[in-house]
């Protein structure tokens, strides 16, 4: 059995250290976890490439809702053009329009960077036309789509995830949202084989009066047990 694909997300240098010493096969890059992810600056997405990481980069110019105007996705092609031109391996975007994916910018993405290897963001746990919007990304020839099924967790939708990855093999069903190590198999099980993992853990390096202190960290410890779990589902 092949083995599952782990993809760990990743919001800062620390992060990144310990997916690259763990030779993680893929990462999402992104800031602001806290926040849903935003956008990473430049100088990160050149850190990350210089680890020879497989680096996807979050396209997410704000915080809050996934409806955005037409400058600020004037804003979210510059990001791709420039993440692209560091060295990424290839990006993460998407948005919403009338209560489903805004097509429109997909295909204009997918228009202006034709080669780059594009994953659909997890707006589309927003649609209220899931499957037409599996379809439609599909025919856009978009290769992955990072989704919890529409649950707030992806291992609360394990069956109907399994299902519609067998009712849709022209993309591939990147499970996110909850996965942990005691709960993965339940994704496993059902067929999917890309987990998507933040392995964060809250880190304090020093006390301040003026802001949290606090932000995640992707663990080693977690990282690892996660690449020794999936690598033993691979072997049975």
């Amino acid at each position: 059995m092949t083995k599952p694909l782990l993809e760990i997300c990743c919001a800062n240098a620390a992060s990144c250290d310990n997916a690259a010493a763990l030779g993680v096969e893929r990462i999402e890059l992104c800031t602001a976890l806290e926040l849903g992810g935003i956008s990473p600056n430049a100088a990160l997405i050149a850190y990350a490439v210089s680890l020879e990481l497989n680096t996807m980069v979050l396209i997410r110019p704000r915080s809050g809702d996934f409806y955005f105007s037409a400058q600020e996705q004037v804003l979210m092609l510059k990001e791709i053009e420039e993440a692209l031109a560091i060295g990424a391996a290839g990006v993460v975007i998407g948005g919403l329009k009338n209560e489903r994916l805004d097509l429109d910018f997909l295909r204009e993405a997918k228009k202006q960077f034709p080669k780059a290897k594009m994953t659909v963001h997890r707006a589309i746990d927003e649609s209220k036309e899931y499957e037409s919007d599996l379809q439609a990304i599909i025919d856009l020839n978009y290769e992955r789509v990072l989704t919890s099924g529409q649950k707030m967790t992806a291992p609360e939708a394990a069956v109907y995830l399994g299902e519609i990855q067998a009712k849709y093999p022209g993309i591939t069903l990147l499970a996110g949202g909850g996965v942990r190590a005691n709960n993965v198999l339940e994704l496993l099980n059902q067929g999917i084989r890309e987990v998507h993992f933040s392995a964060s853990l809250s880190a304090t390096r020093h006390q301040q009066k003026l802001f949290s202190p606090n932000y995640g960290i992707s663990d080693r410890q977690l990282i690892q047990e996660m690449k020794v779990l999936l690598e033993a589902y691979s072997k049975r």
